[in-house]
């Protein structure tokens, strides 16, 4: 998922040429052997780095809520969609650790895998 979405982000190669970074889930950061940055993602845990809140299942769609930092963004997806819930903040957290601005990476994501509401 988050190498199709790089190809639209703007800029992105400059953003991504340097990344050192690690993504683990939240409480396993201690088991990561790793010098370098590390983001933590988590559902529900809002003391991540980024967190999955909110969700939300309609008649033809399911939605959560990105949540980092002072950022909070909705992505829509179809009920249908081979993405889950976790894929979407697993790419938002590898996104965001390579450089990439939260509202860019939310703008990316829904425009690949988003149902626009009515």
């Amino acid at each position: 998922t988050a190498s199709a979405l790089v190809g639209s982000i703007p800029d992105n190669q400059k953003i991504t040429q340097n990344v050192d970074c690690v993504v683990c889930e939240h409480g396993t950061k201690s088991d990561v052997d790793y010098n370098g940055r590390v983001i933590t993602y988590s559902v529900g845990q809002s003391d991540a780095d980024l967190c999955a809140l909110n969700f939300q299942k309609r008649e033809t769609t399911r939605s959560l809520e990105l949540l980092c930092g002072s950022f909070m963004g909705r992505v829509n997806m179809p009920l249908d969609s081979p993405y889950s819930e976790k894929s979407v903040l697993l790419c938002a957290a590898a996104l965001y650790g390579s450089g990439v601005p939260m509202p860019d990476v939310l703008k990316a994501i829904n425009e690949c895998i988003s149902v626009k509401e009515r």
